[in-house]
């Protein structure tokens, strides 16, 4: 994509938008990394209900979910770099 696609893109998509775009592409990411046997079910399954919550589901607090994040990036289930575009987006 080039840069002045990203500028109209930006433009064109409001800032809770784009977050919520950011979120879904996490996600989607995380499964296909889940797919491969590189991430476990159980991360992927708990960044879901933390960004998009369903009827039902219970989610962390954000200091809970943290340290769980921070968790599996100690355990290296999950790259720091990941850990921190989750961390990011959970704030």
């Amino acid at each position: 994509m080039s840069n002045s696609n990203r500028t109209s893109n930006s433009a064109y998509y409001s800032e809770s938008e784009r977050v919520l775009i950011k979120k879904a592409r996490l996600v989607l990411g995380l499964g296909v990394q889940r797919a491969a046997g590189r991430v476990p079910a159980q991360l992927v399954e708990k960044v879901l209900v933390q960004f998009f919550p369903r009827d039902g589901d219970e989610t962390m607090c954000v200091e809970e979910f943290a340290a769980y994040i921070r968790l599996v990036v100690a355990r290296k289930e999950v790259s720091g770099a990941r850990g921190a575009q989750i961390l990011e987006l959970a704030g």
